[in-house]
């Protein structure tokens, strides 16, 4: 496995094991982009928790589509019947917007 994808690896891991202080440190102060919105993508939003927002300060990007979706993370907060309102409210307030128009 190359080097940037052992480091997107771990940061993926820090991710889903919620050490917070791991996924700092491995994303540095200047990450590349591509790693910090796998980051930012790695799990199904449910809320804007603090691995969320470790990644978004640190350049990810609110509008990526990971692969396991039909849209943005917007697009998927503003689905019918989640009424997560708080955490469509964080991503909009971030710049995210929607892929689907509906949303």
């Amino acid at each position: 496995m190359s080097e940037p994808a052992e480091a997107a690896d771990a940061v993926v891991a820090a991710i889903h094991s919620g050490d917070l202080a791991g996924l700092r440190q491995l994303l540095g102060d200047h990450p590349p982009p591509e790693q910090v919105s796998e980051a930012f993508l790695a799990r199904p939003l449910r809320r804007a928790t603090p691995r969320r927002r470790i990644p978004l300060a640190r350049g990810a990007d609110p509008n990526g589509v990971p692969d396991y979706a039909k849209g943005t993370p917007l697009d998927a907060a503003a689905g019918q019947g989640t009424q997560r309102d708080n955490l469509i409210g964080w991503l909009r307030d971030h710049g995210a917007r929607p892929e689907q128009p509906n949303a």
